[in-house]
């Protein structure tokens, strides 16, 4: 009876006391499996019935289930009297197979997505960054009036960023604080799974269709930038020494020194 089973005859789980009670056997072929929550016997043990017990044809059907079971799993191989899980895979929770192990997730969150049209096209266009059209009326004279007097001395400028959205200054933020994470010592040989980050952050940070942005460059936070503001642009001269463009900055009513490493920041 079932309260007779002595100790020797349960085991810790199920999976393990069918194959000590049934293993490959063909002449059982339906097993009800039991636990003996207390008492001597504590645990799961096996009941199963002999092919030549009476019944219906679902006992044969049954019958050929447990024949199919004497092969592994999908997903699996025999190793010795048991089978073992191939790589990338583990055991299911009801221990009737092989599931896909999930792939593990990289501690960093994605980019955030951009819902500005404006944004967006900041983003995916390099062309169309340089909106000093929608600068303040008084930026866009103060702009014209560095790019004229740089001119009148002989020298060439390029501009790069005048106004920013604020969901595209976030986007500049982001990328460079998750760059800053990745590029720590040992950070990538510890969390490989953060590969996919990475190269698209390492895309996003330069050329060709990337931000022009540094290793540990400062971005200021959203809603703190006076690119956002209009009143501000991104502007590199050529062909002309500090010495030449002091005055130009200081006739024009800006100056290139508020932001410390960024000399092609005026505002």
């Amino acid at each position: 009876t079932n309260s007779s089973y002595p100790s020797t005859c349960i085991y810790p789980t199920k999976e393990e006391a069918c194959v000590a009670i049934l293993g490959n056997r063909t002449d059982l072929y339906f097993g009800f499996v039991y636990y003996y929550p207390g008492g001597e016997a504590v645990g799961w043990t096996c009941w199963a019935y002999s092919t030549s017990h009476p019944g219906d044809a679902a006992y044969a059907g049954r019958y050929a289930w447990l024949g199919s079971m004497a092969s592994c799993p999908a997903n699996s191989q025999p190793t010795g009297s048991t089978c073992t899980c191939n790589d990338k895979y583990q055991p299911d929770p009801f221990y009737v197979g092989c599931a896909q192990v999930p792939d593990a997730i990289c501690p960093i969150p994605p980019l955030t997505a951009l819902t500005d049209p404006v944004a967006k096209d900041f983003d995916e266009n390099v062309s169309h960054r340089w909106r000093p059209d929608l600068l303040t009326a008084d930026y866009q004279h103060k702009l014209q009036c560095v790019e004229d007097a740089i001119a009148a001395r002989g020298g060439s400028s390029v501009g790069t960023s005048a106004y920013r959205p604020e969901q595209y200054q976030q986007h500049l933020f982001e990328i460079v604080q998750k760059d800053f994470r990745l590029s720590r010592p040992g950070y990538m040989s510890a969390h490989p799974e953060c590969q996919a980050l990475m190269d698209e952050i390492t895309g996003e940070m330069g050329p060709p269709s990337g931000h022009g942005l540094k290793h540990n460059q400062k971005v200021a936070t959203p809603r703190s930038s006076p690119h956002e503001k209009r009143v501000a642009f991104d502007l590199t001269p050529f062909g002309l020494t500090d010495a030449q463009l002091a005055p130009v900055y200081a006739d024009c009513g800006v100056t290139h020194t508020a932001v410390p490493g960024e000399p092609w920041h005026v505002q």
